[in-house]
């Protein structure tokens, strides 16, 4: 019985193997299979007219060149595959076209890029707007947008913010960052409120410029010749409060082509000085 036995498990062995075998097979023909027709599939949305950019649409260029910022895209939207240069919708590095397209003007502020199947692009580009002027001492000025960058090169102009900075040591580039925003949300908040407090006093009095002594200090100089002296990052309210009282009440408008300046920066006082 025992030689019977030997002998069926040795038969059995071989159709065991062969089912192995086939079972393998089905495994082989079924990944072939799959790999072939991701193989086919990449090749057709790689490769299929379909999907090859053909239209790029471009909003909001208003003083920066749309032609210009076409051109750029179309030059990096490409892609090489081997010989072949291929502008595939699926394949376009969306970010470095963006990127690319925003680093060439210091005008644009932001690029967004999106795909509108099945071959076209749509590119939102958002522009900066002065938010005041940067001035230097040697007279070079530029538009700063509201994030503090110096984005182009202007003169000065009555009825905006001007900004001069006394400890200047860095040359400005443009498309970088001139001040920071912090220290810029606070001069316009100062520049608002003074220009309202002077138009409650004096129709023609106004805002010059703003001096930026040191990390703290502002000296505003106003169109009548006199300065305002400030701590920005101390209780900004409060001394416009005391500037008020004091134009209110111990400066007639007549003193005040004879006054030089007002200082505010100093508790709850506020000190005149005339020339």
């Amino acid at each position: 019985m025992a030689r019977k036995r030997y002998i069926k498990s040795k038969k059995a062995k071989p159709k065991h193997a062969l089912l192995k075998k086939i079972a393998r097979s089905k495994v082989f023909l079924i990944a072939a299979s799959a790999l072939g027709i991701a193989i086919l599939l990449i090749g057709f949305f790689a490769f299929s007219p379909i999907f090859q950019i053909q239209n790029i649409h471009i909003d909001g260029a208003q003083s920066v060149l749309s032609d210009d910022l076409l051109r750029i895209a179309q030059q990096k939207i490409g892609r090489s595959f081997g010989a072949m240069q291929i502008n595939n919708i699926f394949w376009a590095d969306l970010s470095s076209v963006a990127h690319a397209m925003a680093l060439s003007n210091p005008k644009i502020a932001s690029v967004a890029i999106s795909r509108k199947l099945p071959h076209s692009l749509s590119i939102q580009v958002v522009e900066r707007y002065p938010a005041g002027i940067w001035c230097r001492q040697d007279g070079q000025c530029f538009f700063l947008d509201t994030e503090g960058i110096a984005y182009e090169n202007t003169e000065r102009d009555v009825g905006r913010l001007i900004v001069e900075d006394a400890d200047e040591a860095l040359p400005v580039r443009l498309g970088a960052q001139a001040i920071a925003k912090d220290r810029l949300d606070i001069l316009l908040i100062v520049y608002r409120q003074l220009q309202q407090v002077f138009v409650l006093h004096e129709e023609h009095l106004g805002i010059e410029k703003i001096v930026l002594k040191n990390s703290s200090k502002g000296d505003i100089h106003t169109t009548e010749g006199w300065s305002v002296y400030m701590d920005l990052y101390e209780k900004v309210d409060w001394q416009i409060e005391k500037l008020v009282l004091v134009l209110k009440e111990q400066i007639p408008q007549k003193k005040r082509s004879q006054l030089e300046y007002i200082d505010l920066r100093f508790g709850d006082q506020a000190y005149v000085k005339y020339k």
